[in-house]
């Protein structure tokens, strides 16, 4: 080469001292700006220099590979963030932690379940704080979910042993038991060929073993079940740049940044190797670009004839065409791409894919899956030397057709996790509260006689109220419906079935569902959910109903607009006020005691503005007066009182009546005042912290149906016995309760002169 002009000679001594001046800097920023404009063709000899010259670092190289990457983004149609496994079927019974099949799962108060070996490679903290709401769960790990624990190994068997074996080949891979962790995956994946987890794991493995090219073959397999799981197409790259294929390995890298932009591990990599592209370029660099840009642009599962351009002599304008696609990306416009001749996917060179894809389309009106690895036949033969591995691949050609809705796999998927519907046992899912209860209500309603005369009218129906319902999990590991735990808590802090203590869980007064278990029902017991939430929500709202079996607090007097704070510590008035919120009415009826029926015939409702709970359940209800109402019905309703109600109002008045009503609703406030105001400081002031202050007086005392509020304020601060009250409450004339006042207040008044 000639002599180069004296700036670039002074700088390249500079670099020879190791130094890195203000021009190479500068340079390296124009690269970076005309990179991330798109203007790859002007961006590029700048590197190539800056690498010539060697004044080019791989961090340095990082704006590029962003820009690259977004790139790859863009062609793909990639949203951000998208580089999660992408489930072909449902796979709710995926571990959220390790991506795999769960293996003895544990749920975490937050409802999320994962597996145990999981958790317990965390610390402690970590293990309980869940990884897709954060929600802390508290020090202690919960115990394995014992039905689901069951669940799984009835109805995927498969899964659940080839997910064991996983997690035993990770530990003898910690333990550096190479070989003997091998087996361990090569064992999984003879039971779940089509687990995208097994075959990206058991690549790592092959790589550390210095087995490349099974390392190589296991990440394609993995990138072909999940074709835009990050994991996977990070295992593959690093298969190719240990067997060398820089430019393969390259783009592999740049597919994961499209997936994710913040991976640091592919960032890092595709760095180096693009620092190492560079280097190779030749002196005479304009005539290697084409192919350096044929290069960084195209992959392998991007569409584009730029190969065959290049291969035809088409150099110029396949150059002018990467350019062209990339300035236009950048824009934000179309672009129209040409025929493509290469297989898009991890595999376009083989054949056994072509042929797949074949087959395949003869189905085309009909729906179809991704399609399986058809690989596993024919390229396994030559590029692994393992027997089994053989029998694992011809084991896992399945039909490129979607099961029916109606039909299932028999052998199940690790993917889909079809179950036969033999194997799916309704009663596998039945709450052991609910059938304790269905049982006692057999056993004291003779229902046995009768639901063996109409079995298909009661029977199944009953035994419907059995299946879970709104499934929760305790730390113990045992789950039961979310309304029968609450109610056996009521009585008892411990497990129903265990006795191990809750304290904690009732202390959180939070109970999330299990997530798993609610799906798992849905899916697999559709008509069962269906009749089960018809008899839940008909039972909520018989419990909405103000008039009918209205639940009744049989404790003291309320008034309207008066407040009544409540201790409740009793279970079944524990029930009531969580029913009463459930329900969203707020309500229930509050009357006094009666000697013969339980509890008075007429009473008040009362509205919950709080409730405060304490570590031991009880609460503090803060609750005001609403309405008065009559008792039609005395009953009971699961340990607490209930009635059927009639709503009783004022009888108003006019003309003159009303004129005489205006002058004594004046007077008797005027005595109610003045009688108040009579009171010493002491007791004025517990009457003021407990009731609030008197309201004032109303310009029309027949506006409210249940008349003044400062007389039902009167009359609670009164100290007056129960039974002396009640009629106040009973009387529909606002007449009466005024003189009624009157008289309580004139002796309350001579009384304290005597």
């Amino acid at each position: 080469m000639g002599s180069r002009p004296e700036p670039l000679q002074a700088q390249n001594s500079e670099a020879a001292s190791g130094g890195r001046g203000p021009e190479w800097r500068a340079l390296l920023g124009r690269a970076d700006a005309l990179a991330f404009g798109g203007r790859l063709h002007e961006a590029l000899p700048l590197y190539q220099l800056a690498s010539r010259q060697r004044q080019l670092r791989a961090e340095q190289l990082e704006k590029l590979v962003e820009c690259l990457a977004q790139g790859v983004r863009l062609k793909e149609g990639l949203p951000a963030g998208s580089g999660a496994p992408q489930p072909r079927d449902w796979d709710g019974c995926r571990c959220r932690k390790c991506q795999g099949f769960l293996f003895e799962p544990v749920s975490l108060p937050c409802g999320h379940t994962f597996c145990k070996k999981c958790l317990e490679r965390e610390d402690r903290a970590a293990a309980a704080r869940c990884v897709l709401c954060r929600q802390e769960g508290g020090g202690r790990l919960p115990r394995v979910n014992v039905i689901l624990s069951n669940l799984l190994g009835k109805w995927f068997p498969r899964q659940v042993r080839a997910s064991q074996l996983r997690h035993e080949g990770n530990l003898l891979y910690r333990e550096k038991k190479l070989h003997a962790a091998l087996q361990k995956y090569d064992e999984a994946l003879s039971l779940a060929p089509n687990d995208h987890l097994l075959y990206s794991n058991r690549s790592q493995i092959n790589s550390t073993l210095k087995a490349c090219e099974d390392a190589l073959h296991d990440a394609e397999a993995a990138c072909r079940l999940q074709p835009y799981w990050l994991k996977g197409h990070l295992r593959k790259g690093q298969a190719l740049a240990n067997l060398g294929k820089t430019e393969e390995a390259l783009r592999e890298f740049l597919f994961c940044l499209a997936l994710d932009m913040g991976n640091k591990t592919a960032k890092s990599e595709a760095q180096k190797l693009l620092l190492s592209l560079f280097s190779l370029i030749p002196g005479n660099a304009q005539e290697h670009l084409p192919d350096i840009l044929q290069l960084l642009s195209h992959h392998s599962r991007l569409k584009g004839n730029l190969l065959s351009s290049v291969g035809s002599g088409g150099t110029s304008h396949a150059l002018q065409r990467l350019l062209k696609v990339n300035v236009e990306q950048k824009k934000g416009f179309p672009v129209q791409e040409e025929p493509n001749i290469t297989n898009s996917g991890s595999l376009r060179k083989s054949m056994q894919t072509t042929e797949s894809r074949k087959d395949c389309s003869e189905e085309e009106n009909k729906p179809t899956s991704v399609p399986e690895p058809a690989f596993l036949v024919s390229e396994k033969r030559g590029l692994l030397k393992r027997k089994g591995c053989l029998e694992e691949a011809r084991a896992a050609e399945v039909p490129c057709k979607l099961l029916k809705k109606d039909t299932v796999d028999t052998k199940g998927s690790s993917t889909g996790q079809h179950t036969p519907f033999e194997s799916v046992d309704p009663s596998d899912l039945d709450c052991s509260l609910c059938m304790s209860h269905l049982s006692g209500l057999l056993l004291q309603n003779d229902c046995f006689v009768l639901c063996s005369a109409h079995p298909s009218t009661h029977m199944s129906s009953m035994l419907l109220v059995v299946l879970f319902y709104e499934p929760v999990t305790t730390p113990c590991g045992h789950t039961f419906c979310l309304k029968c735990l609450e109610r056996c808590l009521d009585h008892n802090p411990k497990c129903p079935l265990c006795k191990e203590g809750l304290s904690e869980c009732l202390a959180m007064r939070k109970y999330c569902k299990t997530v798993l278990m609610e799906e798992l029902i849905a899916r697999y017991l559709p008509e069962e959910l269906t009749e089960r939430r018809k008899i839940y929500e008909e039972e909520i709202a018989e419990l909405s109903n103000l008039n009918k079996n209205v639940p009744i607090f049989v404790c003291t007097m309320a008034y309207p607009t008066v407040p009544c704070p409540l201790h409740i510590f009793e279970p079944c008035y524990r029930l009531m006020i969580r029913r009463c919120m459930e329900t969203g009415t707020k309500q229930f009826g509050m009357c006094i005691s009666d000697p013969v029926k339980g509890f008075a015939d007429y009473g008040c409702i009362l509205e919950i503005r709080n409730v405060e709970f304490f570590a031991d359940g009880r609460s503090v209800v803060d609750s005001i007066g609403k309405r008065r109402f009559k008792v039609i019905q005395h009953s009971q309703r699961d340990g607490y009182n209930t009635a059927d109600i009639e709503y009783i109002e004022d009888q108003k008045v006019q003309g003159q009546d009303y004129a005489a009503l205006l002058v004594l609703h004046d007077s008797v406030y005027d005595q109610a005042y003045m009688w108040f105001n009579s009171l010493k400081q002491a007791l004025k002031s517990r009457i003021l912290s407990h009731f609030g202050p008197m309201p004032a007086k109303d310009p029309d005392p027949q506006a409210n149906p249940n008349g003044p509020a400062w007389c039902w304020w009167v009359l609670a601060v009164l100290p007056l016995e129960n039974r002396a009250q009640l009629p106040f409450l009973a009387m529909k004339s606002l007449k009466d309760r005024l003189n009624g006042i009157r008289r309580v207040l004139t002796f309350m008044s001579r009384t304290r002169s005597r």
